[in-house]
């Protein structure tokens, strides 16, 4: 089954504005604290998700990795370049 043929719902949640006490500026990390994947292959994208976070990644950076085509990584390709704004 292809990846596009495959319902998966994703969700990914990105870090709140933190402001700064000294200027008042606020300012946003990107950075992943949570996903949520249901579908029959979400234990198939949840590694590249849960390693994202350990490793502090930015949903900017993720945006820019490649991911292959057709494959079910792209599902999580979409979901970050949507959280990046891109």
């Amino acid at each position: 089954m292809s990846a596009k043929s495959t319902p998966v719902w994703k969700e990914i949640i990105v870090d709140m504005p933190v402001i700064s006490p000294f200027t008042q500026s606020t300012r946003f990390m990107h950075k992943i604290i949570a996903l949520r994947f249901i579908g029959i292959h979400a234990s198939d994208l949840i590694h590249e998700a849960s390693a994202a976070i350990r490793d502090r990644q930015t949903v900017q950076k993720l945006a820019t990795i490649v991911h292959a085509h057709p494959t079910l990584s792209e599902v999580l390709d979409e979901a970050y370049k949507r959280a990046a704004h891109i």
